[in-house]
């Protein structure tokens, strides 16, 4: 199996594996392209590019950092406020009418907890293994500033996520939660 295909499947792999650089370089370059971009039409065609899916009137501000790009996906009028950044080794799913706060980190990637998984050495050299789980945020949901989400971590629709929380675990549809760890604190309906 090649590192891309056990990254695909949530397995240990190598993020220095040539494929794995081939697909981050293509989307780092089409993110450092938007980021000094100045014309919108052409913000909106390299956001087509970078992204799996991208819906209409999706606004993102700069800058904005990305991993990959290919494994994110983007429903209708969703705003993404400047300096988010998101590692999407594996797929984030963001829904319609989301917005997203400034200085958002959604992170997918993470290495084992067990020092003898966490470093390994190949005919490719010494690297740390990484893993990749999931995000999703569903439609209508306000994600504060300054928030983490962490990977495997899906949030509802309707909900809240207040400034500056760490969503670790699962948030139900039509809730508030702050904090850290982030908590329901009120229903939202």
């Amino acid at each position: 199996m090649t590192d891309r295909e056990k990254q695909s499947h949530g397995q240990l792999y190598n993020p220095t594996a040539s494929d794995i650089c081939t697909m981050r370089k293509y989307g780092t370059d089409l993110v450092r392209q938007f980021n000094s971009c100045e014309n919108q039409g052409e913000q909106q065609t390299i956001l087509q590019m970078l992204f799996s899916e991208v819906g209409e009137n999706v606004r993102v501000n700069r800058p904005f950092y990305i991993d990959f790009g290919c494994h994110t996906h983007i429903g209708s009028d969703t705003v993404i406020n400047l300096n988010c950044t998101f590692l999407d080794a594996a797929d984030i799913f963001i829904g319609s009418r989301v917005l997203i706060g400034p200085d958002v980190k959604i992170y997918t990637t993470f290495h084992p907890t067990h020092t003898a998984n966490r470093f390994t050495s190949s005919d490719e050299g010494n690297y740390f293994q990484t893993q990749a789980s999931p995000v999703r945020i569903d439609d209508d949901t306000w994600i504060g500033g300054n928030v983490t989400i962490l990977p495997g971590v899906h949030i509802g629709k309707n909900v809240v996520i207040g400034a500056g929380s760490v969503v670790t675990k699962d948030i139900p549809d039509d809730t508030i939660a702050v904090g850290n760890p982030c908590k329901v604190i009120k229903d939202n309906k």
